[in-house]
């Protein structure tokens, strides 16, 4: 009885020790699992090969002319089934980042693809530039640039090969282009800096109409919302009317000009109630041509 009072304090020392480190052993960890990172890539489970991650260097399949060089920091990417993606630090501005992988893809010789199928216009997040699509064989790239704090950008590039059938000339790409949706009558506005960007899309476009649509997290509200879109159409040389304001609602008169013919659109801003989110829409068409 005397040793088992003895060895009291000892195992209660122990207990207080123990108990003491468990929460150092369950603190979260930067370090993504594995497991995590592959279920993230394809929710779906579809695909018909794992991705294989790769930290600090290329996937197998990336092609190794693909990025600059100099001034570069590949932070990683995924090998994934029919292509592979890559993501990089540049020390340049999103704007700078894009036309330095733009001027570098064309002396590697890729070859712009803009034309194939690519959308013209509309909502965009902001700071990230358009996405730029190149292609060399029957290789597709796409990349974007987007602002890293404190400095520099992150470029996201992706290169697929979509079908051995897929030709990469100018020929194919007009093709490709007619078959695709074209929405340049719309011009690029880019979400303003306070705002979340949460989806976007395009509505019908034929060749006198042309819509699209943006749903912003944003505490701004409607008319402060509406006048940032109606002051980037202004710089972008469209002509804006006076709003037209209602309890929640913005609705600006556009008009302006395509391949010499006049368009005539709406910018409409709605306020969704007790949600701060804002939804977008902008409609251009052109007088229909009878044939």
């Amino acid at each position: 009885m005397e040793a088992n009072v003895r060895a009291l304090p000892v195992i209660l020392a122990w207990s207080c020790a123990a108990l003491a480190e468990l929460p150092a052993q369950q603190q979260p960890s930067d370090v993504v699992p594995r497991e995590l990172a592959i279920a993230l890539l394809d929710p779906s489970g579809m695909s018909p090969a794992t991705p294989d991650l790769v930290v600090g260097a290329l996937p197998r399949s990336f092609p190794t002319d693909a990025l600059p060089r100099n001034g570069i920091r590949i932070l990683g990417g995924a090998e994934r089934y029919g292509g592979a993606a890559v993501v990089a630090h540049l020390p340049e501005h999103p704007d700078s980042a894009a036309a330095r992988m733009a001027a570098h893809l064309q002396r590697a010789g890729w070859r712009r693809a803009d034309a194939d199928g690519g959308l013209g216009g509309g909502f965009v997040p902001r700071p990230v530039t358009r996405p730029a699509r190149f292609c060399r064989a029957n290789a597709i790239l796409t990349y974007t640039a987007r602002a890293h704090a404190p400095t520099g950008s992150l470029v996201h590039v992706t290169v697929g090969y979509p079908d051995t059938r897929y030709v990469c000339s100018e020929e194919a790409q007009r093709a490709r282009g007619r078959r695709g949706r074209d929405y340049s009558f719309l011009p690029t506005l880019e979400a303003p800096a306070d705002a979340r960007f949460i989806t976007a899309s395009w509505g019908p476009s034929n060749r006198d109409s042309q819509e699209a649509f943006v749903r912003l997290e944003t505490a701004r509200g409607a008319t402060p919302t509406a006048s940032h879109y109606a002051e980037l159409m202004r710089r972008a040389g469209w002509q804006v009317s006076a709003p037209t304001v209602a309890e929640g609602v913005v609705v600006y008169r556009v008009h302006g000009e395509k391949d010499n013919r006049r368009l005539s659109g709406a910018l409409v801003v709605l306020d969704v109630e007790e949600a701060n989110q804002i939804d977008v829409t902008l409609r251009v068409a052109r007088r229909d041509t009878l044939r």
